[in-house]
C-alpha cells in the first residue's frame, strides 16, 4: 500500500485528511432464493462516512436485481453476470463500469462459474448439464465449447485464462480449452486430490493449484504444462487461493487466519499465519463463495462475510504491508456477499517533491517532467519545456489520475553571466606599413552565442611610424564583455621596391602561385611576409626562393630591410 504523508483536500469532502487510503470495493451479492435482491454493489470510503451504493445493475437499467447472482467478472469495458435461481437463469453482458445491459441469454443450464478471457470472450461453466459455454461479447452469441473426448465431467468451481487457453478445474483434474478453436485440447492431472483453488502467476507463467489441506503444485504453461514439485504448507482447511507479486495467499476459514507462501523465495514451512480477521461469521459464512480479493497494485486485500446470510454482509479492507485494517463494517443492502473486487484509489496525485527547485541555466534548458505518487505519475504541461531566451519563466505542471489533478509551479531562470573567451590567449603584434588598413579582426568564443568578432573604437589605419595599442572589445548578446589589447608596429618609408630595381633587385612572378623569386645584389638583408591583417606569416634572410604555395590565396605585403636601404614594402598577390 502506498501511504501518502501530506495534507490534501479530498474532492468529495472538505475535511483535511492525512495518510488516508481510499478504496472502491465491489461486492457481488448472491441474494436470497426467490427474491430479486442480488446485484453488484460498490462500497467506498471516498465519501465520509463509508457508503454502500444501490445495486449497480438495477440502477443502470431501472429494473429489479437477480435471483441468486452466482458469479461476476470484468475485463476492460465489459462484464458478465450469471444468475442461477431454482428455475431458469440468465447470463448477462453489460458495459462496464456503467452496468447498462448489452445482451441477456436465458438459460436453464445452471451457470456456476465464469472467467473473462478478454473484452470479447467469456466462458461460463454450467452444471445442468455439465459443460462450458463460450460467450462471444462482440456478436452477443453463446455456444458450448467443443468436447470431442468427453473430458468435461462436472461443473467447474475455478477457471482462469493463461497463455491463450482456459484452464477449468473439475474436481481433481483441470480441463484445457483452446480460445481460438473453442475446443477442449487436453486434461491435466495435478494428483493432489480435489482442487480447492487455482491462480495464474503472469510473472513466472505458472499456474498454481491448491487442495484443501494446503498442498500446492505448479503447472508450467510455457513448458507443456509440466508439473512442479508438491509443496506441503501444513495449513489445514485451505481455500480462497489468490496471488500477488508471486506470493500465494489463502485462508483457513475456521480460524479466520490468512497464510502467505512466497514462490520466489520459498517461505519457511509449515507456514504461520500473517493475519487473523476479527470479522463476524462462521466457517461457512466467513469468506463465503469467492469473497476475497487483492489489489494488484498495492497488495492491500479485502475479505467479506455473509454473516447470517441476510443483509447486510460484512467486509474488511486490510493494508497488505502492515496488516492493519484500513476500513471495516457492514455493507448495507448487500445480502450474502459471495465475491468481491478491490480497487485501491488515491486522491489527486501527491507530488514526489513538495517544492520544485528553480531551474537555472545560462543559455538554454529542456525541462524534465517531475513525478508524483512515487514515480507512477509523470506531470504534463501546456507551457514550453525548452527555453533559450534570457529571462524568468514559470511552468505549471499537472499531475492527473482518476480522482483529480494536482498542480505545481516551477521557476526557470535563463541568465547568461559568462563573458566571451578570446580565441587566443595573447594577440600577436601587428607589423604594418603606413596607410595599410587593419582588416582581420580577432575573435572570441561565447558559451551561448558562439564566435564573436571583436570591435574597437581605435584607428585601423596609421599614417605615421610608431607603436600603437588597439583595444578589442568582445560583447555577447547578454552584455557580458571582455577586452584584449594588441600592439601595432607601423613603419613608413618612401623607398619602395622600385628603388630596389636600381640596386638590381627583382621580385617575380607577381601575382605568384608557388614560389616567389628574389634577385638582388643588396647585402645583409632580411625579409618578412605579412597577410592583409598585418600578421606575420613568413620570415627569411637573403634567400632567392620563397615558397608561398601553402599559404591561403589573397593579398600579402613583402617587407625587405637592410642597413643601407632601410625597410621597403611591396604588395604581393598569391593566387
Amino acid at each position: 500500500m502506498r501511504t501518502q504523508f501530506t495534507f490534501l483536500f479530498f474532492v468529495l469532502f472538505s475535511a483535511l485528511t492525512f495518510g488516508q487510503t481510499f478504496y472502491n470495493l465491489e461486492l457481488a451479492a448472491e441474494g436470497n432464493f426467490g427474491t430479486p435482491n442480488a446485484d453488484v454493489f460498490n462500497v467506498t470510503n471516498t465519501t465520509n462516512p463509508t457508503t454502500t451504493s444501490s445495486g449497480l445493475y438495477q440502477t443502470a437499467n431501472s429494473t429489479t436485481g437477480f435471483d441468486v447472482l452466482q458469479d461476476y467478472g470484468v475485463y476492460g469495458n465489459k462484464a458478465l453476470l450469471i444468475e442461477k435461481p431454482s428455475g431458469p437463469g440468465r447470463i448477462v453482458i453489460v458495459d462496464y463500469p456503467a452496468f447498462t445491459e448489452v445482451h441477456t441469454f436465458a438459460t436453464s443450464e445452471a451457470p456456476q462459474t465464469l472467467v473473462m478471457a478478454s473484452q470479447t470472450k467469456g466462458y461460463v461453466a454450467t452444471g445442468n448439464p455439465s459443460g462450458i459455454q463460450f460467450v462471444d461479447l462482440t456478436n452477443n452469441t453463446i455456444a458450448p465449447v467443443a468436447d470431442p473426448n468427453d473430458d468435461i465431467s462436472s461443473t467447474a468451481q475455478f477457471m482462469l485464462q493463461a497463455n491463450g487457453f482456459i484452464y477449468a478445474q473439475m474436481s481433481a483434474k483441470i480441463i484445457k480449452i483452446d480460445t481460438l478453436t473453442q475446443t477442449v485440447s487436453g486434461v491435466i492431472l495435478p494428483a493432489i486430490g480435489s482442487i480447492k483453488g487455482m491462480v495464474f502467476d503472469e510473472q513466472t507463467n505458472l499456474i498454481w493449484a491448491m487442495n484443501g489441506s494446503g498442498k500446492l503444485i505448479s503447472i508450467d504453461v510455457a513448458n507443456g504444462d509440466a508439473l512442479g514439485a508438491e509443496i506441503e504448507t501444513g495449513v489445514a482447511g485451505s481455500t480462497l487461493l489468490r496471488i500477488y507479486d508471486s506470493k500465494l495467499y489463502f485462508w483457513n476459514l475456521s480460524s479466520k487466519n490468512l497464510y502467505i507462501y512466497n514462490t520466489e523465495t520459498p517461505s519457511t514451512l509449515p507456514l504461520v499465519s500473517s493475519y487473523t480477521s476479527t470479522m463476524g461469521g462462521t466457517s461457512w459464512s466467513f469468506g463465503y463463495g469467492r469473497s476475497f480479493d487483492i489489489d494488484q497494485n498495492t497488495g492491500d486485500f479485502a475479505i467479506c462475510s455473509a454473516d447470517g446470510f441476510v443483509a447486510p454482509s460484512l467486509f474488511e479492507v486490510v493494508d497488505g504491508t502492515t496488516f492493519t485494517v484500513i476500513d471495516s463494517g457492514a455493507a448495507n443492502g448487500v445480502a450474502i456477499a459471495n465475491k468481491c473486487r478491490l480497487k485501491i484509489v488515491s486522491t489527486p496525485p501527491i507530488p514526489d517533491v513538495a517544492n520544485l527547485p528553480t531551474v537555472n541555466a545560462e543559455c538554454d534548458v529542456t525541462l524534465t517532467a517531475p513525478t508524483a505518487d512515487g514515480g507512477t505519475i509523470t506531470a504534463t504541461t501546456t507551457d514550453p519545456i525548452t527555453y533559450s531566451a534570457q529571462g524568468t519563466f514559470i511552468v505549471t505542471w499537472n499531475y492527473t489520475n482518476d480522482h483529480g489533478t494536482s498542480t505545481q509551479t516551477q521557476e526557470v531562470v535563463i541568465a547568461d553571466v559568462t563573458a566571451p573567451l578570446p580565441s587566443v590567449t595573447a594577440l600577436p603584434n601587428l607589423e604594418i606599413s603606413c596607410d595599410v588598413e587593419i582588416t582581420g579582426f580577432p575573435t572570441a568564443m561565447d558559451n551561448c552565442d558562439g564566435e564573436i568578432v571583436g570591435t574597437t573604437s581605435d584607428l585601423l589605419i596609421y599614417s605615421e611610424t610608431g607603436t600603437y595599442i588597439i583595444t578589442w572589445v568582445f560583447i555577447d548578446d547578454s552584455g557580458n564583455e571582455i577586452q584584449q589589447s594588441q600592439t601595432v608596429e607601423v613603419t613608413c618609408s618612401n623607398v619602395g621596391l622600385n628603388d630596389y630595381a636600381i640596386q638590381n633587385v627583382n621580385i617575380y612572378p607577381n601575382p605568384v602561385t608557388d614560389v616567389l623569386n628574389v634577385e638582388t645584389n643588396v647585402e645583409s638583408w632580411v625579409g618578412q611576409l605579412m597577410n592583409a591583417q598585418g600578421q606575420l606569416v613568413l620570415k627569411f634572410t637573403e634567400t632567392q626562393s620563397i615558397p608561398v604555395g601553402h599559404l591561403p590565396k589573397g593579398v600579402y605585403y613583402l617587407q625587405m630591410s637592410s642597413a643601407q636601404l632601410g625597410t621597403v614594402t611591396e604588395k604581393v598577390v598569391i593566387q
